[in-house]
């Protein structure tokens, strides 16, 4: 017995509009007549199921199996409408998965030039573009930053609907976003309200402009800054996920004190009280009222210190360095010559300061000996050691200077 659903003319609607012929002796099949799979259909669409199914799927060698149609180089053995799983899946794994960027594939975007100085996982837009005639194509992942918001719907029914109903919700990319609990009848926060910002207006009240500030500065530093904001993301959802139990059981003690005893209550309240469904109402707006508090409390959290940390990411990665706090007294002469100076790391702190060899690789294949030194780097390195040996000025941050140049000399002769 068949469980989908269709309109009565599904078919002879094709047939209307020329997309399906009954007497080709070819069985009726939806998406071959309403979406004809083709190739930018699988790698932009298909492909991002395929990853997905690929990770969760008890269904040995899924992967490689179906790697040729999600790429869409042969579409004839069409993927599995649904998988069986290996393990349940909870709402956390649900979030991590709605952040796959393809890792582990064939798709993954990290390994060749198109990802930039610091392993990028996305490409920037368009989806196609063209070459000496011929089409190419970026991949199109299930964490993009083309994404408004995102949620992923919990529903336990065991529990009083306005509180078994929660709804983990975020805005903008979901790769670096915080996914926060919201309940039934929750009153939607200013950050999140329309009409706090715009899409082209900057409101730093706006969750999803604060979200938006953080997830850029890490697209163009992917693998020094990806580290820094996942961190941040998972310390959010932890605690939240840590906490769910506590809240809800606070909720169900105020339901179950609103239904049990509306006396408990106290003045005009208790007297408004008017019978079951009264009773009820008033219950349940008791316990609504605490998870909408909760709900609101934790937004503002995650917008005030993602706001703090869209600031420390622009203060301490940019012009290509990461800037560290000032040694004391390593200044350009005090107060009246300038203020301190920040200590600085080449390659924005990333391993031994400098890009990833295969990156290295592609811009020496491409330039040649156009940018090769001669005699080595240690020869600026020396002159260095004798000019600032010979200064008077802060002549404690002149030693210090001298020494580290000197150590670095070594470190490059040995």
């Amino acid at each position: 017995e068949s469980s989908a659903r269709w309109a009565p003319d599904v078919m002879s609607f094709a047939v209307t509009k020329n997309l399906y012929d009954p007497t080709a002796g070819v069985p009726f099949a939806f998406s071959d007549v309403y979406d004809p799979l083709t190739f930018s259909g699988a790698r932009s669409g298909e492909a991002r199921v395929w990853s997905f199914f690929s990770k969760v799927t008890s269904i040995p060698d899924f992967q490689r199996q179906f790697q040729p149609y999600a790429s869409g180089w042969q579409l004839a053995q069409r993927m599995p409408l649904h998988v069986p799983v290996k393990d349940k899946l909870t709402v956390k794994d649900l979030m991590m998965h709605m952040r796959d960027h393809y890792e582990g594939s064939i798709l993954n975007m990290t390994e060749d030039v198109g990802s930039g100085a610091w392993a990028a996982k996305f490409r920037d837009r368009p989806l196609t573009w063209t070459y000496g005639g011929d089409h190419y194509v970026n991949e199109r992942s299930i964490g993009t930053q083309q994404s408004a918001w995102h949620f992923v719907a919990n529903m336990r029914p065991w529990l009083p609907n306005h509180i078994g109903g929660v709804f983990w919700f975020g805005v903008d990319d979901a790769t670096f976003s915080v996914h926060i609990p919201f309940y039934a009848r929750c009153e939607v926060p200013k950050a999140l309200r329309t009409g706090t910002g715009s899409i082209v207006d900057v409101d730093f009240e706006a969750l999803f402009w604060l979200n938006d500030l953080v997830a850029n500065k890490v697209y163009s530093k992917w693998e020094i800054l990806a580290p820094v904001v996942s961190a941040a993301v998972a310390a959010f959802e932890d605690e939240f996920f840590a906490r769910q139990s506590l809240v809800e059981d606070e909720a169900l003690r105020l339901w179950n004190l609103g239904q049990a005893s509306p006396e408990s209550l106290g003045g005009a309240t208790a007297g408004a009280w008017r019978g079951g469904e009264r009773e009820s109402a008033i219950a349940i707006e008791m316990s609504a009222s605490h998870l909408s508090r909760y709900s609101n409390a934790l937004t503002g959290r995650v917008a005030a210190q993602w706001l703090k940390l869209w600031q420390h990411l622009s203060v301490t990665f940019r012009d290509g360095v990461m800037i560290l706090p000032p040694t004391p007294g390593h200044d350009h002469g005090g107060k009246q010559m300038g203020g301190a100076v920040a200590n600085m790391l080449d390659g924005s702190g990333s391993g031994n300061g400098q890009w990833r060899d295969t990156w290295k690789k592609a811009i020496v294949e491409e330039t040649g000996d156009h940018l090769k030194g001669k005699g080595g780097n240690h020869v600026a390195d020396m002159h260095k050691v004798q000019v600032m040996e010979g200064k008077c000025r802060n002549a404690a941050t002149t030693r210090r200077v001298a020494e580290a140049a000197r150590s670095n000399l070594l470190n490059i002769v040995a």
